[in-house]
């Protein structure tokens, strides 16, 4: 399930003479999501033919935690410049826009008008958006492109708005087509700006607060290859995975890295098998995530991984009440995954889709 949602709404009226590249623009935003470590936990809403019905829909429903805009101003005055019904020019005033988000009583973290001359919307807009980014003056296509590209980026991974911005004001102002544009127009290299709610502390404020979702692996050391394994993949997929082989730092007291890892990740993925259940180290990373458990509620942060069968038979000899404990839980089944690249492959996303129900 998504945590946040980023809206992503191009208006382009047939009645404009240019064409803009917005599904190149959309397609740079959602790269940069891919590529990022809370993927999976952000959500892209979007219209490339925004109708003020479809802004509505988008502020009053879901109301995402950032709203980009790409288009053009409405006027000299500021304002967007929506689509009706026939796909020509809406133009939707500053105050009418100040009006719906008062009445939607909606707050973005991030409020984008990739358009130009939009700086007085963006700065009359954060008397509601916690931030808001727009243009002075005329700007190029390719500069827009190139600065929410790297702003995104940055977004994505969890960076200050404010470094993230100077970052992408950086980059766009380095790209040749805003060389040249400066150069035989006299536009500006770095048109855009940044207007912060007067609530927000500018230098910590991020336009997204999420993280990866964290996972602590517990394991004996007869399963370390595997347990490596599993880190690799999940780390491949943008989780902050923990392993003890690959991430322990010499030092540091081992009940201290048990007890912290198994109450500060979301969650904790048991590697069951005949070598680490047996393990003393294991029964107690075990203990410890069951009364961390019990202290949230009931809320479960253990996902048992099992690689052979003996959660299902031996251990109920050995150790009845952990392995009913275990067995009361969906374990997760590896146990052909160690002999075909496909079955793990499968195994593990059934595992990842556990492991995002945080």
């Amino acid at each position: 399930m998504p945590n946040a949602r980023v809206a992503f709404l191009a208006a382009n009226p047939r009645d404009k003479q240019t064409v803009l590249r917005q599904p190149e623009e959309l397609q740079r935003v959602k790269y940069a999501l891919s590529n990022s470590p809370i993927a999976r936990r952000v959500e892209i809403l979007e219209s490339l033919t925004a109708k003020f019905s479809d802004l509505m829909r988008i502020i009053e429903g879901p109301k995402p935690e950032v709203l980009h805009f790409s288009g053009f101003e409405a006027s000299a005055k500021g304002g967007i410049l929506l689509e009706d019904g026939e796909g020509y020019s809406h133009p939707v005033s500053t105050s009418a826009l100040t009006d719906a988000f008062r009445r939607a009583h909606y707050r973005p973290r991030l409020l984008l008008l990739n358009c130009c001359n939009s700086a007085s919307t963006a700065k009359a807009l954060s008397a509601f958006a916690l931030a808001a980014i727009g243009y002075e003056g005329e700007v190029a296509d390719d500069l827009c492109n190139a600065f929410c590209d790297a702003l995104y980026h940055a977004v994505f991974a969890c960076e200050p708005l404010k470094s993230a911005f100077s970052m992408a004001s950086e980059v766009a102002a380095q790209h040749p087509i805003s060389i040249e544009a400066h150069r035989r127009y006299g536009m500006s290299l770095k048109p855009a700006r940044l207007f912060f709610h007067a609530t927000q502390q500018a230098d910590i404020y991020r336009a997204l607060e999420l993280k990866p979702i964290s996972v602590f692996i517990s394991y004996g050391g007869p399963d370390q290859k595997t347990a490596e394994r599993i880190h690799d993949a999940l780390e491949a997929k943008g989780f902050d995975a923990f392993c003890f082989s690959k991430d322990a730092h010499a030092g540091k007291p081992l009940h201290e890295l048990m007890y912290e890892g198994v109450n500060q990740a979301d969650k904790v993925v048991l590697i069951c098998s005949r070598s680490s259940l047996g393990r003393p180290g294991v029964l107690n990373e075990i203990e410890e995530t069951l009364r961390r458990s019990a202290r949230a509620g009931g809320r479960n942060a253990l996902i048992p991984v099992t690689l052979d069968d003996f959660v299902f038979g031996d251990l109920a000899r050995q150790s009845p009440a952990l392995a009913t404990r275990l067995r009361d839980l969906v374990i997760a089944d590896f146990r052909d995954a160690q002999r075909s690249n496909t079955r793990f492959q499968q195994a593990l996303d059934r595992l990842v889709k556990s492991l995002e129900e945080v």
